[in-house]
């Protein structure tokens, strides 16, 4: 009889144990829900001390970790979900999104190629394919990136991210027409989408439609105020119109929202030249470089350096 007693006692004690975990782990998914990834963190942590063994809580753990731009703590816990189940699609899918947020697309590559292969449902694999495709676009790898947007958008046509990405994509092969086809669908389905509506602008401004592209850009602002990325190719559009002092206004504020913003800084380059304040221009251009301009755009900064700078 003593013995039974005791085998329940552990039994009861271990039901109680499992179900604070429960609790636990279904109080930091409701704040995850609500966007309280610090609060989720507490949590987490809570449930962890309990059960070091589950790798499903550093996943989450790790997603947290990620959506507070702790990047480091992030690339932890999801190095330990994975050396716990190497074959958890979801974790290489989060992991590839750190790598390309750190300017690593090659990692994201691998990891989202690893995702597409493990993953359990299309809606996660077809997220992986997209996900690859941003990073090739990174390093420029236009035909992979074609491929892989491909064959997202056979599987959902409507999709206004895929629909964006292949009229920034088409642009960079040359083929105009059908960049501005995809990003018309893309306003034909939400007409306040920022995205598509600042990529047609950035289709008019390629095609020195100066005045349309700032209207769309504009539009972009209305929705979006401070919005970097139109900010900066309003002060484009203002600069080729020869309007240097609006042009400066708006990539300043550009650079203001968004200081790792590459681009901008070459943009402000072409100003201070056009007003002959070179050895502005030549800051602007060494910092474009350095923050990596060349590997994301070519070598416009590098043959501006060269000819104004470099001397």
């Amino acid at each position: 009889m003593k013995k039974l007693t005791v085998i329940l006692l552990l039994l009861s004690s271990f039901l109680g144990y499992s179900q604070s975990e429960k609790e636990l782990y279904t109080s930091a998914n409701k704040e995850v829900e609500k966007g309280n990834y610090e609060k989720a963190l507490e949590f987490y942590n809570q449930v962890i001390e309990l059960n070091k063994n589950n790798e499903k809580y550093y996943q989450e753990r790790g997603n947290c970790f990620l959506e507070l731009g702790k990047k480091e703590e992030a690339y932890n816990d999801f190095n330990r979900a994975l050396e716990m189940n190497p074959e958890n699609a979801v974790t290489y899918h989060l992991r590839a999104l750190l790598f390309y947020s750190v300017a690593e697309p090659q990692l994201a590559i691998m990891d989202n190629d690893d995702c597409v292969k493990l993953a359990t449902n299309d809606s996660l694999k077809y997220s992986c394919i997209l996900n690859r495709g941003n990073a090739k676009m990174f390093i420029r790898d236009f035909e992979g990136a074609y491929e892989d947007y491909m064959l997202f958008y056979q599987h959902d046509s409507m999709n206004v991210g895929v629909l964006t990405n292949l009229g920034a994509l088409l642009d960079e092969l040359g083929r105009q027409q059908e960049a501005i086809t995809y990003l018309k669908r893309v306003i034909e389905i939400n007409p306040k989408d920022i995205g598509g509506l600042g990529n047609l602008g950035y289709q008019y401004l390629q095609m020195e439609k100066y005045k349309e592209a700032i209207k769309l850009f504009k539009k972009v602002q209305k929705i979006q105020k401070q919005e970097p990325y139109s900010l900066n190719n309003l002060g484009f559009c203002y600069y080729k119109l020869g309007n240097h002092k609006k042009a400066l206004k708006y990539i300043n504020q550009s650079i203001e929202q968004f200081k790792q913003n590459a681009y901008a800084y070459k943009n402000r380059a072409l100003v201070q030249l056009a007003l002959n304040k070179k050895d502005l221009a030549c800051l602007d251009l060494n910092q474009a470089k350095d923050l990596g301009f060349t590997l994301t755009y070519g070598e416009e900064v590098n043959q501006l350096l060269e000819k104004h700078c470099n001397k």
